[in-house]
Order: structure tokens, then C-alpha cells, then sequence
């Protein structure tokens, strides 16, 4: 992704941080087990388009504690909903090591990843949800381009937790919003490319 700058954290948390209690058994879940601070920035149209590329969205409010570093690689192509994609299915994608820390009694959670050059990408905003070893992650990138247009991308991660790392290991990366229209119409929030992890499993470090 061609993108340099990060709306502030502070913003972010304004514009997303709604729980000051922790999440229960009896807070509310939608059908998809998704509880409402996940809900309120994604929408029906994103979780249609996750689930038009087959993602498994594990949800639930008791999920396993993902905290660690894991590496994601080989990863493959292997589904895409953008409107003329030409990247043949089975492309192997750019490696990335995935960082999880700090999950709060609210499902927050801190998550970066770090390319294969030693750049590191925070998320603004990230949210587990799941249930026994089976999870997915809902982390949101604001960011700018360099022609200075902000759009959000949503990486979902999804996959089963144990000693070795986590197996089934999957990720999305959709069009979230795009409020300036960088776009044009062209590309719709939900719309994106799904990475499957080549053996199975990202190795925890």
C-alpha cells in the first residue's frame, strides 16, 4: 500500500471508542456473533463482501488471547471481488509478521505488522472477537496517500489458535470507507482480495 500518514490516535479513539465496561455474555451479539464496537464501523455491505470472498468470521465475546508475534508466509491469492481484477488466484503475496498485544476486557486489541524491508504498519483500531481457539480480528487502517486523499482499509484476520501459532490462518484486506471519493464509485467498501497462509500455519516467533 502506497500510503505514508496516520490520522492521530486520538482521533481515532473519539471516533471509535464508544465502552467504558467490559464485554459479557449478556451484551448483545448479531447474528454474525459480532459485538456492536465492530459493528459500528463495519458495515452490512463489508460483512457481505467478507463473506462473498469466504472469509470465516469466528465470532463471540470469549476469544483466545492471541498475544504474540507470528509469521505469515508463504501467503497466497486465493479469492478477489475488486471489479477487474487481472492478479491471477494462487499469487503469492508480499510476507508480513503480525504483532498482537494488549487485548482489553473491552476487546480492544493493539496489532501491527512488519514488512519484509522492516517497515512497520499500526493499526488505528483493532477488535477480537471469537470463541474457544477460533478468532478474527477486525483492524482498521486510516490512512493517507500521497496525494493526500484519507481512505479506510479493514484487514481482517481469522484463524485457530495453538502452541505452534495459527492454523487456517487467513486474511482480507477490503475497502472499509472512502469518503473523498478516491475511488470514484469504482471500488466499494467490502471489496478487496482474501490471502490464504500457504502451509496452514503462521509460526508464532
Amino acid at each position: 500500500m502506497q500510503y505514508f500518514k496516520l490520522i492521530g490516535y486520538a482521533l481515532l479513539a473519539a471516533l471509535y471508542f464508544t465502552s467504558c465496561d467490559g464485554i459479557s455474555d449478556d451484551d448483545e451479539v448479531d447474528e454474525n456473533g459480532l459485538i456492536p464496537d465492530v459493528r459500528q464501523f463495519v458495515s452490512d455491505a463489508v460483512i457481505d463482501g467478507l463473506k462473498e470472498l469466504g472469509h470465516p468470521i469466528y465470532g463471540g465475546v470469549h476469544p483466545p488471547d492471541i498475544t504474540g508475534t507470528f509469521d505469515m508466509a508463504p501467503r497466497f491469492i486465493t479469492g478477489s471481488n475488486l471489479p477487474g481484477d487481472t492478479v491471477p488466484m494462487g499469487t503469492e503475496a508480499v510476507p508480513i509478521t503480525a504483532i498482537f498485544a494488549d487485548t482489553t476486557e473491552n476487546l480492544n486489541i493493539d496489532f501491527s505488522y512488519h514488512l519484509p524491508g522492516g517497515q512497520v504498519i499500526p493499526a488505528s483500531y483493532s477488535v477480537i472477537v471469537g470463541s474457544d481457539c477460533k478468532f478474527t480480528v477486525f483492524s482498521v487502517f486510516d490512512l493517507y496517500s500521497n496525494s493526500g486523499y484519507l481512505n479506510s482499509d479493514l484487514m481482517v484476520t481469522s484463524g485457530c489458535l495453538t502452541e505452534e501459532g495459527i492454523e487456517d490462518a487467513v486474511v482480507s484486506y477490503v475497502l472499509l470507507d472512502d469518503p473523498n471519493q478516491r475511488y470514484n464509485g469504482e471500488r466499494l467498501p467490502g471489496q478487496g482480495r482474501i490471502i490464504t497462509e500457504g502451509d496452514g500455519l503462521a509460526e508464532r516467533q
